[in-house]
């Protein structure tokens, strides 16, 4: 399609990351995805999200080819750090490192444009105008306190994800994470305080300047839904769980990792939903 611009190619959440630097490991399924960071400015918050409304459209005929295995908009409020310069994060999910790799092509783009309205292309054609895409970070699982589930198994809608970007300061600290803190947030789920956790690596960029290095994000439900966790639980399990660290464990855990920044995500919409349960916090 003459139309399909070299702007429009690069506007595209492709793997742009996924060359830099990441081994192919062995292609069992896994979890990765790529996070683009948008910046939108002051009152532009609804023309931005009626175009992702659109992209959306896009996303959902790439994944029914295979191309990703999901897609999905977040409302993003940064609670402790520095000053945030992005307000929304998009993300590509791939349940392997070969459907991360697997070519591209405008095949695609070229079906879906063609069925928007002269209007729909006319916001599609504006993108660049309604955000800025700072960045794109590329993040593998490391650990889940449950079973990883696809949005599609998902029965509940509504919730919220609080963000821990840490920064690594001792060789030890992912296992702390895997072989410690996976169990306790198990037993936390189990018992109902929240949906979820998982532990990702960032795989690009990363380095010495890199502000981060795994991302931690506590799921929890909707408010209206939400169990407090009852005063001394965690001093609790962790004597019960691991009672020979249980007095060492903080120690550990501050010599193991900073976590400088803390935000909280909202899910707006994924290819397998318009949109998410209202979340007020």
């Amino acid at each position: 399609m003459k139309r399909l611009s070299a702007w429009i190619l690069g506007s595209l959440l492709m793997t742009v990351v996924a060359g830099h630097g990441v081994r192919a490991e062995e292609d069992g399924k896994s979890v990765h995805i790529e996070v683009a960071f948008m910046s939108v400015p002051k009152g532009g918050d609804q023309a931005y999200l009626d175009v992702e409304r659109i992209w959306r459209k896009f996303q959902i005929a790439r994944r029914e080819a295979g191309v990703v295995k999901d897609w999905m908009v977040f409302r993003v409020e940064r609670v402790h750090g520095p000053s945030t310069d992005y307000q929304y994060a998009v993300l590509n999910f791939y349940d392997s490192w070969a459907q991360l790799n697997s070519p591209r092509t405008g095949e695609i783009w070229s079906k879906f444009f063609d069925k928007l309205t002269a209007a729909e292309q006319q916001q599609v054609l504006q993108t660049d105008k309604v955000r800025d895409m700072l960045r794109v970070n590329l993040w593998s699982l490391e650990a889940t306190a449950l079973p990883w589930q696809w949005s599609e198994d998902q029965v509940e809608t509504g919730f919220t994800g609080n963000v821990g970007f840490m920064k690594s300061k001792a060789f030890g600290h992912l296992d702390l994470e895997k072989t410690v803190y996976q169990k306790l947030w198990a037993k936390a789920a189990a018992e109902g305080y929240v949906r979820g956790w998982h532990c990702w690596r960032q795989r690009y960029p990363s380095g010495k300047q890199a502000p981060y290095d795994l991302i931690a994000a506590v799921i929890q439900p909707e408010k209206k839904d939400r169990k407090p966790f009852p005063e001394g639980w965690w001093k609790e399990a962790v004597t019960e769980l691991f009672p020979e660290r249980a007095e060492k464990l903080m120690a550990e855990t501050t010599a193991a990792r900073d976590i400088p920044i803390r935000e909280r995500w909202v899910p707006l919409m994924s290819t397998w939903l318009p949109s998410f349960a209202s979340q007020s916090e």
